[in-house]
Protein backbone atom coordinates (compact mmCIF):
# COMPACT_ATOMS: atom_id res chain seq x y z
CA UNK A 1 0.00 0.00 0.00
CA UNK A 2 1.38 3.09 -0.77
CA UNK A 3 2.28 5.64 1.45
CA UNK A 4 1.16 9.49 1.69
CA UNK A 5 3.40 12.77 2.67
CA UNK A 6 2.01 15.92 2.99
CA UNK A 7 -1.15 17.63 4.53
CA UNK A 8 -4.48 16.62 5.60
CA UNK A 9 -7.22 18.71 5.99
CA UNK A 10 -10.27 17.38 7.20
CA UNK A 11 -13.52 18.31 8.29
CA UNK A 12 -16.12 16.22 10.07
CA UNK A 13 -19.73 16.85 9.07
CA UNK A 14 -22.03 14.33 10.76
CA UNK A 15 -22.67 10.74 11.46
CA UNK A 16 -26.27 9.34 10.76
CA UNK A 17 -27.97 5.88 11.55
CA UNK A 18 -25.41 5.01 15.00
CA UNK A 19 -26.67 2.11 17.48
CA UNK A 20 -25.75 1.59 21.12
CA UNK A 21 -23.61 -1.28 21.84
CA UNK A 22 -24.91 -4.20 23.20
CA UNK A 23 -21.96 -3.22 26.58
CA UNK A 24 -23.30 0.29 26.06
CA UNK A 25 -27.25 -1.08 26.27
CA UNK A 26 -26.12 -3.35 29.30
CA UNK A 27 -25.76 -0.51 31.53
CA UNK A 28 -28.65 1.84 29.76
CA UNK A 29 -31.05 -0.89 30.83
CA UNK A 30 -31.39 0.27 34.27
CA UNK A 31 -32.58 3.85 33.14
CA UNK A 32 -34.26 2.27 29.62
CA UNK A 33 -36.72 -0.39 28.97
CA UNK A 34 -35.65 -1.24 25.41
CA UNK A 35 -32.24 -0.57 23.18
CA UNK A 36 -34.05 1.82 21.10
CA UNK A 37 -34.67 4.25 23.96
CA UNK A 38 -31.07 4.19 24.60
CA UNK A 39 -28.90 7.08 23.24
CA UNK A 40 -25.59 7.88 23.45
CA UNK A 41 -23.24 10.79 23.87
CA UNK A 42 -20.60 10.51 20.59
CA UNK A 43 -17.36 12.22 19.58
CA UNK A 44 -14.94 10.73 16.84
CA UNK A 45 -11.69 10.77 17.27
CA UNK A 46 -9.11 11.10 13.99
CA UNK A 47 -6.05 8.64 14.06
CA UNK A 48 -3.11 8.31 11.00
CA UNK A 49 -1.88 4.75 11.05
CA UNK A 50 -3.30 3.62 14.56
CA UNK A 51 -1.86 7.18 15.90
CA UNK A 52 -3.74 9.51 17.66
CA UNK A 53 -4.53 13.12 15.67
CA UNK A 54 -6.89 14.89 17.09
CA UNK A 55 -10.66 14.90 18.65
CA UNK A 56 -14.29 16.54 18.01
CA UNK A 57 -16.48 18.31 20.57
CA UNK A 58 -19.19 15.88 22.05
CA UNK A 59 -22.60 15.93 21.23
CA UNK A 60 -25.39 15.44 24.01
CA UNK A 61 -27.89 12.14 23.63
CA UNK A 62 -28.03 11.91 20.27
CA UNK A 63 -27.86 8.84 17.47
CA UNK A 64 -27.60 11.68 14.51
CA UNK A 65 -24.60 13.88 15.84
CA UNK A 66 -23.77 17.58 13.62
CA UNK A 67 -20.04 18.52 14.35
CA UNK A 68 -18.76 20.70 11.27
CA UNK A 69 -15.41 21.02 13.13
CA UNK A 70 -12.24 20.95 10.77
CA UNK A 71 -8.88 19.92 11.37
CA UNK A 72 -5.49 19.80 9.88
CA UNK A 73 -2.29 18.04 10.20
CA UNK A 74 1.13 16.94 8.54
CA UNK A 75 1.67 13.61 8.44
CA UNK A 76 4.94 11.59 6.73
CA UNK A 77 4.84 8.03 5.10
CA UNK A 78 1.41 7.59 6.56
CA UNK A 79 -1.37 4.95 4.89
CA UNK A 80 -4.36 5.09 6.19
CA UNK A 81 -6.68 7.45 8.03
CA UNK A 82 -8.78 6.25 11.11
CA UNK A 83 -12.38 7.12 12.61
CA UNK A 84 -13.53 5.94 15.71
CA UNK A 85 -16.77 7.21 17.61
CA UNK A 86 -17.20 6.70 21.71
CA UNK A 87 -19.84 7.20 23.77
CA UNK A 88 -18.51 9.95 26.71
CA UNK A 89 -19.48 8.43 30.08
CA UNK A 90 -19.14 9.05 33.32
CA UNK A 91 -16.66 5.83 34.39
CA UNK A 92 -14.68 5.25 31.06
CA UNK A 93 -15.67 6.31 27.47
CA UNK A 94 -17.57 3.13 25.34
CA UNK A 95 -16.75 2.40 21.98
CA UNK A 96 -19.90 3.03 19.72
CA UNK A 97 -18.34 2.73 16.23
CA UNK A 98 -15.36 2.77 13.50
CA UNK A 99 -13.93 2.47 10.11
CA UNK A 100 -10.44 3.04 8.46
CA UNK A 101 -9.84 4.57 4.65
CA UNK A 102 -7.01 4.46 2.56
CA UNK A 103 -5.22 7.71 1.65
CA UNK A 104 -4.60 5.87 -1.62
CA UNK A 105 -8.30 5.54 -2.12
CA UNK A 106 -9.22 9.22 -0.80
CA UNK A 107 -7.08 10.26 -3.54
CA UNK A 108 -9.07 8.39 -6.54
CA UNK A 109 -12.23 9.93 -5.14
CA UNK A 110 -10.44 12.97 -5.70
CA UNK A 111 -9.26 12.64 -9.28
CA UNK A 112 -12.86 11.10 -10.06
CA UNK A 113 -14.55 13.61 -8.33
CA UNK A 114 -12.51 16.31 -10.23
CA UNK A 115 -11.38 18.44 -7.32
CA UNK A 116 -8.65 19.28 -4.66
CA UNK A 117 -11.58 17.78 -1.83
CA UNK A 118 -13.12 14.56 -1.41
CA UNK A 119 -16.99 14.78 -0.17
CA UNK A 120 -17.37 11.13 1.11
CA UNK A 121 -19.81 8.91 3.53
CA UNK A 122 -17.81 6.14 5.06
CA UNK A 123 -19.52 2.99 6.16
CA UNK A 124 -19.05 2.36 10.12
CA UNK A 125 -18.75 -0.97 11.93
CA UNK A 126 -20.80 -2.71 13.34
CA UNK A 127 -23.65 -0.01 11.85
CA UNK A 128 -23.77 3.59 11.08
CA UNK A 129 -22.32 5.91 8.28
CA UNK A 130 -19.88 9.19 9.07
CA UNK A 131 -19.82 12.01 6.66
CA UNK A 132 -16.10 13.94 5.78
CA UNK A 133 -14.24 16.33 3.51
CA UNK A 134 -10.95 15.38 3.35
CA UNK A 135 -8.78 17.49 1.31
CA UNK A 136 -5.02 16.06 0.77
CA UNK A 137 -2.03 18.04 -0.27
CA UNK A 138 0.63 15.74 -1.18
CA UNK A 139 4.51 16.68 -1.18
CA UNK A 140 6.53 15.35 -3.62
CA UNK A 141 9.65 16.50 -2.96
CA UNK A 142 10.21 16.63 0.59
CA UNK A 143 13.60 17.85 1.87
CA UNK A 144 15.15 15.67 4.40
CA UNK A 145 15.01 18.18 6.91
CA UNK A 146 11.34 19.01 6.36
CA UNK A 147 11.11 15.06 6.82
CA UNK A 148 13.04 15.16 9.73
CA UNK A 149 10.91 18.16 10.96
CA UNK A 150 7.52 16.37 9.90
CA UNK A 151 8.54 12.97 12.03
CA UNK A 152 9.06 14.61 14.93
CA UNK A 153 5.73 16.54 14.97
CA UNK A 154 4.04 12.95 13.96
CA UNK A 155 6.09 11.95 17.61
CA UNK A 156 4.10 14.73 18.99
CA UNK A 157 1.05 13.59 18.02
CA UNK A 158 1.72 10.13 19.29
CA UNK A 159 2.61 11.06 22.62
CA UNK A 160 -0.48 13.60 23.13
CA UNK A 161 -2.72 10.27 22.46
CA UNK A 162 -0.57 7.82 24.11
CA UNK A 163 -3.17 7.57 26.71
CA UNK A 164 -6.05 7.04 23.99
CA UNK A 165 -7.89 3.66 24.32
CA UNK A 166 -7.00 1.50 21.71
CA UNK A 167 -9.19 -0.60 20.08
CA UNK A 168 -7.93 -4.19 18.87
CA UNK A 169 -9.65 -5.66 15.64
CA UNK A 170 -10.03 -9.25 14.96
CA UNK A 171 -12.18 -11.11 12.92
CA UNK A 172 -14.70 -8.01 13.32
CA UNK A 173 -14.07 -8.35 17.37
CA UNK A 174 -13.69 -4.62 18.75
CA UNK A 175 -11.87 -5.51 21.79
CA UNK A 176 -10.45 -2.69 24.15
CA UNK A 177 -8.61 -3.72 27.64
CA UNK A 178 -11.44 -3.68 30.38
CA UNK A 179 -11.76 -3.36 34.31
CA UNK A 180 -13.85 -6.85 34.92
CA UNK A 181 -15.95 -5.80 37.62
CA UNK A 182 -17.07 -9.65 38.56
CA UNK A 183 -14.68 -13.19 38.32
CA UNK A 184 -14.97 -14.24 34.21
CA UNK A 185 -13.48 -16.80 32.11
CA UNK A 186 -11.30 -16.11 28.69
CA UNK A 187 -14.05 -17.73 25.70
CA UNK A 188 -11.06 -18.72 23.76
CA UNK A 189 -9.25 -20.79 26.39
CA UNK A 190 -11.78 -21.11 29.68
CA UNK A 191 -9.10 -19.94 31.84
CA UNK A 192 -9.83 -18.15 34.37
CA UNK A 193 -8.48 -14.53 33.95
CA UNK A 194 -6.64 -12.93 36.93
CA UNK A 195 -5.09 -9.74 37.52
CA UNK A 196 -5.79 -5.74 38.79
CA UNK A 197 -7.22 -3.25 36.77
CA UNK A 198 -7.91 -3.87 33.37
CA UNK A 199 -7.19 -7.81 33.42
CA UNK A 200 -8.61 -8.78 30.18
CA UNK A 201 -9.96 -7.76 26.83
CA UNK A 202 -13.75 -7.60 25.74
CA UNK A 203 -15.26 -6.85 22.43
CA UNK A 204 -17.42 -4.04 22.46
CA UNK A 205 -19.79 -5.13 19.94
CA UNK A 206 -20.73 -8.68 21.71
CA UNK A 207 -19.31 -8.03 24.99
CA UNK A 208 -17.06 -11.13 24.99
CA UNK A 209 -14.43 -11.44 27.26
CA UNK A 210 -10.90 -13.15 26.89
CA UNK A 211 -7.05 -12.77 27.92
CA UNK A 212 -4.59 -10.35 26.67
CA UNK A 213 -2.76 -13.27 25.22
CA UNK A 214 -5.59 -14.77 23.57
CA UNK A 215 -7.10 -11.92 21.48
CA UNK A 216 -4.80 -12.35 18.50
CA UNK A 217 -6.20 -16.55 18.57
CA UNK A 218 -9.82 -15.46 18.40
CA UNK A 219 -11.24 -17.61 15.44
CA UNK A 220 -14.70 -17.08 15.60
CA UNK A 221 -16.14 -14.18 13.73
CA UNK A 222 -18.29 -11.10 16.20
CA UNK A 223 -22.23 -11.84 15.44
CA UNK A 224 -22.65 -8.46 15.09
CA UNK A 225 -20.45 -7.69 12.57
CA UNK A 226 -21.15 -6.26 8.75
CA UNK A 227 -22.02 -8.79 6.61
CA UNK A 228 -19.76 -8.79 3.12
CA UNK A 229 -21.14 -10.67 0.13
CA UNK A 230 -18.31 -9.83 -1.52
CA UNK A 231 -16.34 -11.52 0.80
CA UNK A 232 -18.72 -14.58 1.20
CA UNK A 233 -18.67 -15.15 -2.85
CA UNK A 234 -15.07 -14.95 -2.82
CA UNK A 235 -15.30 -17.91 0.18
CA UNK A 236 -16.76 -20.65 -2.03
CA UNK A 237 -16.75 -23.62 -0.80
CA UNK A 238 -14.22 -23.36 2.03
CA UNK A 239 -14.20 -24.51 5.30
CA UNK A 240 -16.25 -22.42 7.82
CA UNK A 241 -16.58 -22.59 11.19
CA UNK A 242 -19.31 -20.28 11.69
CA UNK A 243 -22.29 -22.93 11.17
CA UNK A 244 -25.04 -22.07 12.77
CA UNK A 245 -25.78 -24.52 15.74
CA UNK A 246 -27.79 -24.69 18.76
CA UNK A 247 -26.89 -25.67 22.30
CA UNK A 248 -29.13 -28.60 24.24
CA UNK A 249 -28.80 -31.33 26.95
CA UNK A 250 -27.40 -34.34 24.88
CA UNK A 251 -26.90 -38.35 26.23
CA UNK A 252 -23.52 -40.04 25.14
CA UNK A 253 -23.65 -41.51 21.48
CA UNK A 254 -23.69 -44.85 21.45
CA UNK A 255 -23.78 -46.02 17.75
CA UNK A 256 -20.66 -45.68 16.41
CA UNK A 257 -18.83 -46.44 13.30
CA UNK A 258 -15.07 -47.51 12.07
CA UNK A 259 -13.36 -45.30 9.90
CA UNK A 260 -10.83 -46.12 7.16
CA UNK A 261 -7.93 -45.23 9.70
CA UNK A 262 -10.32 -47.51 12.27
CA UNK A 263 -10.56 -44.81 14.70
CA UNK A 264 -14.19 -44.84 16.45
CA UNK A 265 -16.04 -41.81 14.70
CA UNK A 266 -19.81 -40.24 16.24
CA UNK A 267 -22.71 -40.88 13.46
CA UNK A 268 -25.28 -38.53 15.83
CA UNK A 269 -25.22 -35.30 16.31
CA UNK A 270 -25.99 -36.21 20.21
CA UNK A 271 -22.20 -36.43 20.43
CA UNK A 272 -21.51 -32.84 20.08
CA UNK A 273 -20.74 -30.70 23.22
CA UNK A 274 -20.93 -26.89 23.77
CA UNK A 275 -18.96 -25.64 26.55
CA UNK A 276 -20.33 -23.01 28.54
CA UNK A 277 -19.65 -19.52 28.28
CA UNK A 278 -17.92 -18.88 31.24
CA UNK A 279 -17.77 -15.56 31.63
CA UNK A 280 -21.50 -15.02 31.87
CA UNK A 281 -22.23 -17.47 34.65
CA UNK A 282 -21.98 -15.71 37.63
CA UNK A 283 -19.03 -16.87 40.37
CA UNK A 284 -22.20 -17.85 43.39
CA UNK A 285 -23.23 -20.20 40.64
CA UNK A 286 -19.93 -21.68 40.38
CA UNK A 287 -18.69 -21.82 43.80
CA UNK A 288 -22.00 -23.68 44.88
CA UNK A 289 -21.57 -26.18 41.93
CA UNK A 290 -17.90 -26.58 43.17
CA UNK A 291 -18.97 -26.74 47.00
CA UNK A 292 -21.40 -29.58 45.62
CA UNK A 293 -19.00 -31.64 44.49
CA UNK A 294 -16.93 -31.57 47.04
CA UNK A 295 -19.43 -32.55 49.62
CA UNK A 296 -20.36 -35.92 47.54
CA UNK A 297 -17.14 -36.57 47.56
CA UNK A 298 -16.98 -36.61 51.15
CA UNK A 299 -19.90 -38.42 51.57
CA UNK A 300 -18.87 -40.93 49.03
CA UNK A 301 -15.73 -41.04 51.23
CA UNK A 302 -16.98 -41.88 54.64
CA UNK A 303 -19.29 -44.47 53.12
CA UNK A 304 -16.42 -46.61 51.97
CA UNK A 305 -14.66 -46.22 55.39
CA UNK A 306 -17.76 -47.00 56.80
CA UNK A 307 -17.91 -50.52 54.30
CA UNK A 308 -14.44 -51.34 55.34
CA UNK A 309 -15.11 -50.81 59.02
CA UNK A 310 -17.86 -53.28 59.06
CA UNK A 311 -16.10 -55.94 56.58
CA UNK A 312 -13.02 -55.68 59.35
CA UNK A 313 -15.75 -56.09 61.97
CA UNK A 314 -17.48 -59.10 60.76
CA UNK A 315 -14.55 -61.08 60.25
CA UNK A 316 -13.31 -60.06 63.59
CA UNK A 317 -16.75 -61.63 64.95
CA UNK A 318 -16.06 -64.64 63.44
CA UNK A 319 -12.78 -65.31 64.18
CA UNK A 320 -13.65 -64.77 68.14
CA UNK A 321 -11.94 -61.70 68.83
CA UNK A 322 -13.62 -59.72 71.05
Amino acid sequence: MPRFTGTVKLKICEAVDLQPTDLIARYANVLCSSVEQVLVDPYVTVSVDDMFMSRSSTKQRTLKPIWNECFAAEVHGVRSLGFTVFHSALHSDDFVANCSVAFDELLNLAKEQGSGETDVWIDLEPAGKLHVVVELLPEENVAEEEQHECRERQSLIQSSGAMRPKVHQVNGHKFMATLLRQPSFCSHCHGFIWGLGKQGYQCQVCTCVVHKRCHQDVVTKCPNMKENSDDECAAGSRFNINVPHRASTAKPATSMRTSVARKMLPTTAASMRCKWQRSSVPWEFLATRWLNERRKSFHSGISHMQERYNKVRHIAEQQGVG
